[in-house]
């Protein structure tokens, strides 16, 4: 097992499992909407535990990092035929998917995918 993060308990290294890794949600009457960061436990896990708390709302918008851009294919093909399932109307990737991953979404899923950026506004309406 290769092991890039570590945390300090007691002042021994051991592997870090991102048990803390959070994502927001936004509900609203006609769906959600998850903002998640780098998806170190994977986005479709996140994707998993957020329908089952909401399993009748659609997913308007999953937007965050996939954490793929060193993966190999194979892994980007589970969130994708996983996603293909349960498709959100949007699907917005940051950094670390990897601008090649990010064009392999945008092959499978077309116009529906875009890459975010600092500063780009999405525009999302809770008003009820």
């Amino acid at each position: 097992m290769n092991v890039f993060w570590v945390q300090q308990e007691d002042g021994c290294k051991i592997p870090d499992t991102f048990q803390d890794e959070l994502a927001v949600v936004l509900v609203e009457p006609e769906g959600f909407s998850v903002l998640s960061a780098c998806s170190h436990r994977g986005i479709t896990n996140i994707l998993r535990t957020v329908q089952a708390v909401f399993p009748e709302s659609p997913c308007k918008l999953l937007l965050g990092g996939f954490h793929i851009h060193n993966a190999e294919k194979q892994k980007y093909q589970v969130i994708a035929d996983y996603l293909q399932e349960y498709l959100p109307r949007q699907i917005g990737v940051c950094h670390c998917t990897g601008v090649d991953k990010y064009a392999f979404f945008y092959k499978d899923f077309g116009d529906s995918t875009f890459y975010n950026y600092t500063g780009k506004l999405i525009q999302t309406d809770l008003s009820e």
